[in-house]
């Protein structure tokens, strides 16, 4: 505990250091109302970006004439596409993802009377895909309907080395279906207030570069609405931002046509700065979800196979909330909520465990600090607690006993755009377990303590309002 305890400190003692950075520019952050009035025409963008990712871990120990050696190498390449629609009347989100990872492991361990080696090769090809709208049927409440779905395969390959040689090898290959449909009715209403940040960060430049240039808030409404229309024009013309800034100019009373060409680069650059996704509002939803898994696989070892098939599936009802809150124009805070109590429909395998009934509790608390134009930090502390009434045939007889697992997780990313379309982020990620059931009486002293840190590059192919 006391290691996750020192992170915790380490992260939030560093943040006051960072106030050294230039600042975004906001002349006045705290005036928020802009946010708080705004309300969007019919407007979206998308993304489109590849994420890089690449690691290596070693590790020496020496215990008398004994020496264990093993290196870890990681290597990963991610594109993503997220769609994002919103009206009054309803938002829609979409987001697949394709995520191939190269995960290599070599183990040796050398002394005086032997010398072994392990090594293991993973190979995991993930696709991911989502889909949530919202349709409102008054101002603050709507219906809910939800699709996620994903395909992993994973093929491993371990093979174990003595003096004589290959001692043993094993081969398995793994693929996993999945399918969680929701439908739910929801209250309240997050918006995406993302064009009018931009909005006044536009007036701001303007200022900069002529102070006497006067926005009213009919000028900054306008601007944002016609920043919700930028992905319109990528669309449509083969230079975008010729038409996009003319009718900019048209939809403000300021002229910023009349700005030289060296001050209107400055004022076109608003769009590349990072400000992440900025929301503002609260909703509550409750309904209820089916999920379904189909798993496959097949292991080789030595010269026996074996195949197996699991399928499971489950039903439960489920309430999500969530709250967001922009103190400033640089920082945003917000808190989500989630439980879920599921029931199985069918069981995996009757001769080991059957399951009665899953409760799956999480909160959170996420942070997000516009630092300056191209440094964003984000910041996430949540927990989840699950707990499972089980019935075990192989334990005496029908022992029927829960087991329960409550995970603390924080997790940091600080990302530095070297160029419109490049970012860079260092993450600092940290867990604490603890896991236990009420046959084996468990305590808090079944603990575990993982941390990892990072470095990975996104590409954005398209980067839009994100």
């Amino acid at each position: 505990m006391r290691y996750f305890a020192i992170c915790v400190v380490l992260v939030f003692c560093s943040v006051p250091s960072v106030f050294a950075q230039e600042s975004v520019g906001f002349s006045n952050p705290d005036n928020i109302e802009p946010l708080l009035d705004y309300r969007l025409p019919d407007w979206g963008y998308s993304n489109f970006y590849l994420d890089f990712d690449a690691r290596g871990t070693g590790q020496d120990v020496k215990v008398g004439d004994t020496k264990n050696v093993r290196r870890n190498g990681d290597f990963s390449i991610e594109p993503t596409y997220r769609l994002f629609r919103e009206s009054e009347e309803r938002i829609f989100n979409l987001n697949t993802s394709v995520d191939t990872r190269y995960i290599g492991v070599v183990q040796s361990s050398s002394s005086s009377s032997s010398d072994t080696e392990r090594k293991r090769r993973d190979f995991y090809f993930d696709i991911d895909f989502s889909t949530d709208l919202r349709e409102y049927i008054t101002n603050r409440s709507f219906l809910l309907g939800e699709v996620n779905m994903a395909l992993d395969y994973v093929s491993s390959k371990r093979e174990n080395f003595d003096d004589t040689g290959l001692d043993a090898k094993n081969i398995s290959y793994d693929r996993n279906f999945s399918a969680t449909p929701r439908v739910g009715y929801g209250f309240g209403r997050v918006r995406n207030v993302n064009p009018n940040i931009r909005a006044i960060r536009l007036e701001e430049r303007a200022k900069a570069v002529n102070g006497g240039f006067d926005f009213s808030r009919q000028d900054i409404q306008g601007a944002a609405d016609q920043f919700t229309r930028y992905n319109g024009y990528q669309q449509t013309y083969d230079r975008p931002e010729k038409y996009f800034w003319s009718d900019m100019d048209e939809a403000m009373s300021p002229n910023i046509s009349s700005l030289n060409t060296f001050d209107m680069l400055y004022l076109t650059d608003v769009l590349n700065e990072a400000i992440g996704t900025r929301l503002e509002g609260w909703e509550v939803i409750g309904g209820a979800e089916f999920d379904y898994q189909n798993d496959l696989d097949r292991t080789e070892e030595n010269s026996t196979v074996d195949r197996s098939k699991y399928i499971r599936k489950r039903a439960g009802l489920f309430v999500d909330g969530r709250w967001y809150e922009n103190i400033s124009l640089t920082q945003q805070w917000g808190v989500t909520g989630n439980a879920m109590l599921s029931y199985p429909l069918r069981d995996g395998d009757s001769n080991t465990l059957e399951e009665k009934r899953s409760l799956s509790l999480q909160a959170g608390v996420n942070y997000l600090w516009n630092v300056s134009d191209r440094f964003l930090f984000r910041s996430e502390l949540s927990n989840i607690y699950s707990r499972s009434k089980l019935e075990g045939f192989s334990i005496g007889g029908g022992d029927v006993f829960s087991q329960w697992t409550n995970r603390l997780l924080l997790n940091n990313n600080f990302s530095y755009y070297l160029e419109n379309s490049l970012s860079l982020t260092l993450s600092l990620n940290s867990t604490l377990t603890h896991k236990g059931n009420t046959q084996s009486d468990a305590t808090l002293d079944a603990r575990r303590f993982n941390w990892s840190a990072g470095l990975g590059l996104r590409y954005y192919f398209s980067r839009n309002l994100y």
